[in-house]
């Protein structure tokens, strides 16, 4: 296969891809079209399918939840604009949707590895070393999170058992808001121990 690969890209002209450039990104989860295998990145294990399942599930939430501010925003402006009426709901409904749809939405975009990060030493390492970065990088990944899911179950359950609320004209019960930050987190951990299983069986 890929003695036919390097002779089509002669013939067509094209240079053929750097060895080392494409088992560099082969090796952070990236496919390639026509040159890395689609089912490189992906486990076919049972944990890993469930967890994702879910991490999709919250990203269809967070998409709804984004739709939803949004036709809001046009609300409140043809409220405000052309019947000169006072908002009183749509600001907090807004930014507190935004606000849930980004933490629904994190484990999804761990599992498609698209949260921002700097990988320049991971970049300059190979073998052994380059496995064991991984495994750190992601066991404290998953450490920050779980202290996090932890803290935030500590701050929802206050704000059920002390009944607080917002302090804006809706007043809404404030778990409300909360619950998305702490379902978040664990959505981010359970995601985590899914890629920390990933990797392992793309080292095997």
């Amino acid at each position: 296969m890929s003695g036919s690969g390097e002779s089509v890209a002669r013939a067509s002209g094209t240079p053929s891809p750097d060895a080392a450039a494409i088992e560099a990104l082969a090796n952070a989860g990236v496919d390639i079209e026509g040159i890395t295998p689609a089912q490189g990145s992906k486990v076919e294990h049972p944990i890993v399918r469930g967890i994702e399942a879910v991490s999709r599930a919250a990203s269809v939430l967070a998409g709804a939840l984004l739709v939803a501010a949004t036709l809001v925003v046009c609300q409140m402006i043809f409220v405000r604009t052309v019947l000169r009426w006072n908002t009183i709901w749509q600001t907090e409904f807004v930014v507190y949707s935004a606000t849930a749809a980004i933490f629904l939405g994190a484990a999804y975009v761990l599992s498609h590895r698209g949260h921002v990060g700097v990988d320049f030493v991971q970049a300059k390492l190979a073998g052994a070393v380059r496995r064991w970065v991984d495994r750190l990088a992601l066991a404290l990944g998953l450490l920050f999170c779980a202290s996090m899911t932890y803290a935030s179950w500590h701050y929802l359950y206050e704000a059920w058992d002390q009944e607080w609320r917002t302090e804006t004209v809706w007043a809404i019960p404030l778990w409300i808001p909360i619950l998305p930050m702490f379902v978040g987190f664990a959505l981010l951990c359970l995601q985590y121990v899914a890629e920390l299983i990933k990797l392992e069986g793309r080292m095997r």
